[in-house]
């Protein structure tokens, strides 16, 4: 289909653009007849998830409520889109299978985790950050780079589109960017605990680090860290 369509090429895609409705329902291109054909399942897909998203919405104001005749004014509020802040602290945790879990990863462990993982699949890090590594001496790198801290865990209350959020320290500096969840929060969007649930930061340091040593953007975290 796509061998033999015509919508490859710029100069037919920008004449598409302004095309009225009757140039695709006329048109004989293989990608065009194919979306064409797909169209109404496609609109049949939607109704039927707009319908199971509201069916889903009425029972979960149902929850919301019975929460609410539990709880009272001791229900905790859960996230929504407004902006709102929410603190916490850098800690550590025990996860459920009773292994204790450090605040943060540092860099040099996490070289050592790719080498252990053959530097492959979803442990495979940047070559552009491998060659780095690679212009150091191994006692170099430990000296001035493997201490770095990579990552925190802390006990911010976090949810699904949290991510990019800045973590703030008292000073109202920026410390870190949220990215994500431990699997012991996962139940965030449900109840919040302390004792397991952490969200997962970038830390500040290590992004400048990296902008500024690997990509050779000093620059711009110069123009960043300006007062």
């Amino acid at each position: 289909m796509l061998g033999t369509s015509r919508i490859a090429a710029v100069d037919v895609r920008k004449t598409l653009v302004e095309a009225p409705v009757s140039v695709f329902e006329g048109s004989d291109d293989p990608a065009i007849v194919f979306g064409r054909d797909l169209l109404p399942t496609l609109l049949e897909q939607r109704q039927r998830i707009r319908l199971l998203n509201e069916h889903l919405f009425q029972n979960r104001a149902l929850f919301a409520r019975g929460l609410a005749a539990w709880k009272g004014a001791d229900l905790y509020p859960d996230a929504n889109f407004t902006l709102r802040a929410t603190f916490g602290q850098i800690k550590g945790y025990v996860d459920r299978n009773g292994n204790p879990v450090p605040y943060t990863t540092r860099l040099g462990g996490l070289f050592e985790l790719a080498d252990s993982r053959g530097n492959s699949g979803d442990f495979a890090l940047p070559p552009r950050l491998l060659a780095w590594r690679n212009t150091m001496a191994p006692q170099a790198f430990r000296d001035r780079y493997a201490g770095t801290p990579v990552n925190f865990v802390s006990t911010n209350d976090i949810t699904g589109g949290n991510s990019g959020s800045s973590i703030l320290n008292r000073r109202l500096e920026i410390v870190g960017l949220i990215f994500d969840g431990n699997e012991e929060g996962m139940v965030g969007d449900w109840t919040y605990s302390e004792k397991a649930g952490r969200a997962l930061s970038t830390d500040i340091g290590f992004a400048l680090m990296v902008a500024r040593e690997v990509h050779g953007a000093g620059w711009i975290v110069d123009e960043l860290l300006r007062p």
